[in-house]
């Protein structure tokens, strides 16, 4: 596994060049110690499928494509990434890219995000099959997975005032205080 802080990237912190030089390092590897070397980031290369750029919900622009070539060249099987609250498996140049779902609620509201991926409360199971041995390709079987007692719920829309959620139940006699 390849774990990268994405809040590092484009901060132009020193910590992310320190990243950086450690992805190159990790990438020096031969060709079969990098097949099945799994990239695992909490946001995406991009907010949407088509490689658009959604300021706050991705890795930024500059950075995304700079890493992107690097494990498309280097033949990276699979980036793991969540953020958007989304599940969805883009397959594209070799690399697969899979956007995991929130366990804890989703998020609707169009001010935030186009709508794209499925939006569900859930979690991704990612089954490593027997593609660690020599000379095979790399092979996953994933799956979204939920539970019936979960709940889709868009906390985002509890403060909208035409809202039945949040909004709606606070008053004089419950004053709670909206941090």
């Amino acid at each position: 596994f390849l774990g990268i802080n994405s809040q590092l990237m484009g901060s132009s912190l020193e910590a992310e060049k320190q990243q950086n030089d450690m992805i190159d390092l990790a990438l020096e590897k031969k060709s079969q110690e990098l097949s099945n070397l799994i990239v695992v980031s909490h946001k995406p290369f991009y907010s949407q499928e088509d490689g658009s750029d959604r300021l706050l919900w991705s890795i930024p622009e500059p950075e995304s494509k700079m890493l992107e070539h690097k494990f498309i060249q280097k033949h990276l099987p699979l980036m793991l990434s969540g953020h958007l609250h989304r599940y969805k498996i883009i397959k594209r140049d070799g690399l697969t890219r899979v956007w995991g779902a929130s366990s804890a609620f989703v998020v609707t509201h169009q001010r935030f995000i186009r709508r794209q991926g499925l939006i569900k409360v859930g979690f991704v199971v990612v089954e490593l099959l027997d593609s660690l041995e020599a000379k095979k390709d790399f092979e996953a079987k994933i799956d979204f997975c939920t539970d019936l007692r979960c709940i889709d719920m868009d906390i985002a829309n509890w403060l909208e005032e035409e809202s039945l959620g949040m909004s709606g139940i606070l008053s004089d006699d419950f004053p709670l205080q909206l941090v």
